[in-house]
């Protein structure tokens, strides 16, 4: 059986296909940082794999490291084209809403399904970018997932904008979500138009200025 990998950066998605079948969509997972350095960078690849080093429970051993002493749980290393040694990049458990210093995070969960399911066998690997702007993940899945200094952030450019009907807060509640709807609908135009859903993705949250 022949197994693959692709990872979507802009999607925000991890699919794994077995004979060209796609068995498993993972849409939460975050990736390399943005702060100049561009090995933090999750790499793209159109011709990768998962190399043979392969571990549950690793923990990152390198003194140099600034990770160092961390979990990486359920990791599955990369190798580059061309290379039969893993690099340092690799799928592992990790905060989906932290970017990461260039391997590819994936929930507790979903991290374990993946790590099961590519077991011994070759796995052919693409990585499609561009990569996603700085930013922009924290707000993609709904207020459930949203860090509370975030959630506060979205209430304050909320309640300067209009009525947010409570003090600014770390809740995202019914008045959240209502006077996102009125933010939606006061910014949608023709030519720009917004989605009134009351859920603050990427587009909502930079016309709030909160993708920097």
């Amino acid at each position: 059986m022949a197994k693959s990998i692709v990872v979507s950066m802009p999607a925000f998605t991890v699919s794994a296909f077995a004979d060209g079948n796609r068995v498993h969509l993972f849409d939460q997972c975050g990736f390399g940082r943005h702060d100049g350095d561009p090995t933090n960078l999750t790499p793209m690849m159109l011709d990768g794999r998962l190399s043979w080093f392969r571990d549950p429970d690793h923990v990152v051993d390198n003194p140099a490291s600034v990770s160092f002493g961390a979990k990486m749980n359920n990791a599955l290393f990369i190798a580059t084209q061309g290379s039969s040694d893993p690099s340092n990049y690799a799928f592992h458990e990790g905060n989906t809403l932290v970017e990461s210093h260039g391997c590819i995070h994936l929930t507790n969960a979903d991290s374990a399904t993946l790590f099961h399911w590519a077991g011994d066998d070759a796995v052919a690997l693409r990585i499609e970018g561009p990569h996603p702007d700085p930013g922009v993940r924290r707000y993609e899945h709904g207020s459930h997932t949203m860090l509370p200094r975030v959630v506060f952030a979205i209430n304050q450019r909320l309640a300067a904008a209009i009525p947010l009907g409570k003090l600014p807060d770390e809740e995202f509640d019914e008045a959240t979500r209502e006077a996102v709807i009125a933010f939606q609908n006061e910014r949608n135009s023709p030519s720009e138009p917004v989605k009134a859903d009351g859920v603050v993705g990427p587009h909502t949250a930079a016309l709030l200025g909160l993708i920097v």
